[in-house]
């Protein structure tokens, strides 16, 4: 399992171990939690346990990485969360600390399709045309030292980068000003394209959302990411991280006590229409009538009593599984009804999946002082935290999703 490459959101993060989510991305309340013992698993059986583990980090159980597969990622964990309000958030967070100036330039760190680049992207874009002379007497700079380019969206995984450059490319005017890099966000300094490399920093704004942050497994990663980010900011820039709320996960009681509701939700990817061919392998005249099917995928989030939590290191070894379903409704009617307009019960038959993937993804999991501690000691400051990319939503609030973390370098 690749350690900086983002695997899943937990929202994507609006999901963890102790919540069961909507499609929406809403969590939903839970009763009382029943206490049960840490664990009654003999030693033979964990190292059992573990081995299987490394197994299924290596290389999935039942298909590959839902991460390498990136048009499924994107319906996974991308349809319920609303891009633009979030890339509203950080320019309204840019512009409050930098006196309402407009931020331009935008580095997203792991980030997979690159919805908050291409969305930065196109408000930028919409903000030039509509604003004609810019609101200062000229046109409206597109760029930072006569660059176009505003968004850079950085991941390692070739097949995510690929897809990103794809979803940029459907919009021609976005995708020339989104440049899609791939390469290590620990060492920026080497892959990032020299002219991104400036002295005085390149980017208004440096990201660090969907919980990507949860892939850096070790003190030095975190301390690696979060220095190259401060080196390519420009001067009173602001860093934004968004990892999983410590509430949900950490001081839940879940992880000790191998508690919590399955965290599970449902997608709808769209209607098929049935082959004649298909209908020719029906093993049931039900399916031989479908004309028409809807497929669903479902995500599971978690194992909350087989996942193990390494406590030393405060990371989780979490089980994520997907599958994939056709679905079918017909009504039906009583033939000794005369009224043909009065349709019948409606029935829903469900096919087994026709896709199947499970795997253990790696995920550490933070509280905001350590977040602090480590960003102030590469230079940043602390600006303030959020219990999602929405202002609204205060870091104690009860609706808190995530954990957001702001800072800006200082001149």
């Amino acid at each position: 399992m690749r350690t900086i490459a983002r695997t899943t959101l937990f929202d994507e993060k609006r999901f963890s171990s102790s919540t069961t989510t909507t499609a929406s991305g809403r969590r939903k309340d839970r009763g009382r939690r029943r206490r049960r013992s840490v664990c009654s698993t003999t030693a033979a059986a964990m190292e059992r346990n573990e081995e299987e583990r490394e197994r299924e980090e290596e290389a999935g159980a039942g298909g590959a990485s839902i991460y390498s597969q990136p048009e499924l990622y994107a319906h996974a964990f991308g349809g319920f969360r609303d891009f633009p309000k979030e890339v509203a958030f950080l320019h309204k967070l840019y512009q409050s600390r930098e006196g309402g100036k407009t931020m331009r330039t935008l580095l997203e760190l792991g980030c997979g399709p690159a919805w908050h680049s291409i969305e930065h992207a196109k408000k930028i874009l919409r903000e030039e045309q509509n604003s004609g002379d810019g609101g200062d007497g000229g046109a409206m700079p597109m760029s930072v030292n006569n660059e176009k380019i505003v968004s850079v969206a950085l991941d390692v995984n070739q097949e995510m980068v690929s897809y990103a450059i794809e979803r940029a490319s459907e919009e021609r005017a976005v995708l020339d000003v989104v440049d899609v890099v791939l390469g290590d966000m620990r060492d920026l300094s080497t892959h990032l394209p020299e002219k991104y490399l400036k002295p005085g920093g390149y980017f208004d704004c440096t990201t660090l959302l969907l919980g990507t942050a949860a892939h850096l497994l070790t003190h030095d990663d975190l301390v690696r990411t979060f220095r190259e980010a401060f080196a390519c900011l420009r001067e009173d820039g602001i860093f934004v991280v968004e990892v999983e709320h410590p509430m949900t996960t950490l001081f839940s009681g879940d992880l000790k006590f191998q508690d919590g509701e399955e965290n599970s939700w449902e997608v709808t990817l769209g209607k098929t229409s049935r082959s004649s061919e298909d209908s020719s392998d029906s093993s049931s005249k039900n399916e031989e009538d479908w004309s028409e099917k809807e497929e669903t995928m479902r995500i599971v989030w978690g194992d909350p009593e087989n996942d193990f939590f390494d406590a030393t290191n405060q990371v989780l070894h979490r089980t994520v599984s997907v599958q994939k379903y056709y679905t079918s409704s017909t009504n039906t009617t009583d033939d000794d009804d005369d009224d043909d307009d009065d349709d019948g019960p409606t029935s829903m038959f469900v096919q087994d999946p026709h896709y199947e993937s499970k795997e253990v993804v790696k995920c550490k999991l933070f509280t905001l002082p350590e977040l602090i501690a480590v960003a102030s000691s590469v230079g940043f400051r602390f600006i303030q935290s959020f219990g999602d990319l929405d202002d609204d939503v205060k870091f104690d609030s009860e609706n808190a999703q995530n954990m957001v973390a702001a800072f800006r370098k200082e001149g």
